[in-house]
């Protein structure tokens, strides 16, 4: 057999990956209602809507302009929840795929707004980097903030991992039954969803 590189193959059966994703979703909606229950979730599914990345359809006109620091590591949890529901759910080797790559950089960019741009982690302190950059004659002027920032989303994102962790746990029977539905059913719109988390 000849290995074309480029083609989408995989390994696991076509019900394994619908499995992982319903796990995946359900995680993430169910964090999602705990956290941000002003966000409205139109609908859970096991297919991706127009953009072929998302599968779960968030209203995100209702998260608000004028964030906290809470806001900020509620909505780094929510990112988080989809990957960690299905490591809990399939293990650390089965349960990590690539599937988890654009919540990761939405958590990423999160922590990164909220401590570079916002001026909400106590060791950076009350900067915005790029008026320390505008400020400085020399870029590298800059360099020990952007050491500073680092560290801090470091500890941003061990944080929000550990805050998933045990969210996930706590609400691991509701996840559950929601990605029990979402394999029956393929696509749980607003309403069904409250009922099943009520």
């Amino acid at each position: 057999n000849i290995i074309k590189y480029g083609e989408k193959r995989s390994y696991l059966s076509p019900e394994q990956m619908f499995k992982e994703t319903a796990v995946y979703e359900a995680g993430y909606a169910v964090i999602s209602k705990i956290l941000m229950p002003h966000v409205h979730i139109e609908h859970v599914s096991l297919t991706p809507n127009d953009n072929a990345t998302s599968f779960t359809s968030h209203n995100y006109n209702d998260v608000q302009d004028n964030m906290t620091i809470k806001d900020f590591k509620d909505k780094i949890c929510v990112s988080l929840a989809g990957r960690t529901a299905q490591i809990k759910k399939f293990g650390l080797t089965d349960g990590m795929d690539t599937g988890a790559s654009n919540h990761l950089q939405q958590a990423t960019r999160d922590a990164y707004a909220a401590i570079a741009h916002h001026g909400m982690d106590k060791d950076v302190g009350y900067i915005n980097i790029n008026g320390v950059i505008d400020a400085k004659e020399n870029p590298a002027d800059t360099k020990h903030f952007h050491t500073k920032i680092d560290t801090a989303l470091e500890s941003w994102l061990l944080e929000g991992e550990k805050n998933t962790t045990d969210l996930v746990n706590e609400h691991w029977e509701k996840i559950q039954k929601l990605s029990t539905q979402l394999l029956e059913k393929e696509i749980i719109y607003e309403d069904e969803l409250n009922e099943i988390l009520a």
